[in-house]
């Protein structure tokens, strides 16, 4: 494939689900490509067939799609210090935990503590100012939709429905074209010099970053946990099985003799 150039496109899912409990799924199936880029290009898993091979399902655009990345807490620019302080500062630890309802608010206040210390921790040298702005034409075309949907939902008018539902996809189609040409922009502001920060090289190197695989889990009846619905169900059943209440024991009274000598 490196000779000849070649590009693999996978979604990092196993695709093959072995009947025989002794094996574990692979990924056997993905698609080969030449000269497309792979940022024009989107892979999908099916799991509607009953095969033990999943068809790996290949979108290719005519525009540059934006890629959707796993979100994360940390990333090069995490200060873990400042993590550290943040935990130590914000969680409580003197909670009692004698219900479940107990249990479910302090997973809460944990998790939450954990996000906010991230975010406080994290830094983006690289968000521009202007990300979220857009044209006023724009942004009028957003407010005339609203107010065409308010206008629908308090006559019910069908001619109301008919200018909403042109409004919307005239607004559908303004909002492709502002995306696309602000993914142009930013591929045409990238420099391999150093007043930007190398982002040129930044940016190919997101890339070329090899696929990271995506492990496969078995449920408690044996089987694979293809889907994202049944990978969360099956971590839901694991932890609510693992983390069980402490069983309350007898408190034995000792009674001590202290002698005075």
């Amino acid at each position: 494939m490196q000779e000849e150039n070649l590009k693999y496109v996978s979604t990092g899912e196993p695709t093959y689900w072995p009947s025989d409990k002794r094996k574990v799924p692979d990924l056997l199936d993905f698609g080969v490509t030449k000269g497309i880029p792979a940022h024009s290009i989107q892979a999908v898993t099916g799991f509607d067939l009953s095969s033990d091979h999943s068809p790996v399902i290949l979108t290719m655009h005519t525009r540059i799609t934006p890629q959707t990345h796993p979100p994360t807490l940390s990333a090069k620019t995490t200060n873990w210090v400042n993590f550290q302080n943040y935990i130590n500062e914000n969680l409580t630890l003197k909670v009692p935990l004698k219900t479940d309802r107990d249990i479910e608010d302090y997973v809460h206040h944990l998790v939450q503590t954990i996000q906010q210390a991230a975010w406080f921790s994290t830094t983006n040298p690289h968000k521009h100012s202007n990300q979220n702005t857009c044209s006023p034409a724009l942004k009028h075309k957003i407010l005339y939709k609203r107010w065409l949907r308010r206008r629908w939902q308090h006559t019910r008018s069908p001619q109301d429905k008919a200018n909403l539902n042109k409004a919307t996809n005239e607004l559908k189609i303004l909002l492709h074209n502002y995306k696309q040409q602000a993914i142009q922009t930013y591929l045409e502001s990238l420099t391999p010099t150093e007043a930007t920060d190398y982002s040129l090289w930044e940016a190919t190197k997101r890339l070329q970053r090899p696929q990271t695989p995506i492990p496969p889990l078995r449920t408690p009846g044996e089987e694979w946990a293809k889907s994202y619905v049944q990978k969360v169900n099956t971590l839901e059943d694991h932890f609510e099985h693992v983390f069980q209440p402490t069983p309350m024991t007898k408190q034995v009274k000792i009674n001590s003799t202290c002698h005075m000598h």
